[in-house]
């Protein structure tokens, strides 16, 4: 009987073993993938990428005008690149959050959601591919840090949840920011608590 509990514990603790190797290659939310981190720098972006910008495009849906913005405006738009940036300066202040990390971010996250690791090689030689969310992405003129540089005063105009378009460089409407941040810190907390004693 203890020789079949010690062979019972071995291939438990293997199993465990194994099962927290393949959650970490797979990538499984929270173990060790987070899919939002930084979160400040995260809820900044999505204050401001469902604004209008200068080069996004119009068309027509059921007799309204609508626009669009795609990967490579948001790659080239100034005014887009240094609010992001601004804000996330600001935001992630005092956070402990390394430039590396930053700048690893800006490049998975500022036009998209995208990995090139994970694309097919002739994709990523130009620069182009698409990401984890089927969402086409480009390569943004500049870095996190680069971007920020050209900041050359802090932005004062204070966008508001109501404005539609961003054709300069602007603070993040308070408001918009307060509940992306929490939508997107609830969302990640919860995903890795599911899968925390989803593998216990």
């Amino acid at each position: 009987m203890l020789k079949l509990l010690s062979l019972l514990t071995s291939s438990l603790l293997l199993f465990r073993s194994l099962k927290v190797e393949a959650v970490v290659y797979n990538g499984v939310s929270g173990f060790p993938a987070r899919a939002y981190d930084p979160i400040c720098a995260t809820a900044c972006l999505r204050s401001l990428n469902t604004l209008t910008l200068n080069c996004s495009s119009s068309g027509y849906t059921l007799e309204m005008v609508t626009f669009a913005t795609d990967a490579a405006c948001f790659a080239e738009d100034t005014s887009f690149l240094e609010s992001v940036a601004w804000c996330a300066h600001v935001q992630c202040a005092g956070q402990n959050i390394t430039n590396s990390e930053m700048e690893y971010f800006w490049e998975q996250q500022i036009t998209g959601q995208g990995d090139p690791l994970s694309q097919p090689e002739d994709d990523y030689k130009v620069n182009k591919f698409t990401g984890s969310a089927g969402v086409k992405t480009a390569t943004a003129k500049w870095g996190y840090i680069e971007s920020l540089s050209h900041v050359e005063s802090p932005p004062t105009l204070q966008l508001t949840a109501t404005d539609t378009s961003l054709n300069t460089t602007a603070l993040a409407s308070p408001d918009v920011y307060e509940k992306q941040y929490n939508v997107l810190y609830a969302v990640q907390r919860e995903t890795i608590n599911e899968n925390k004693y989803g593998y216990v």
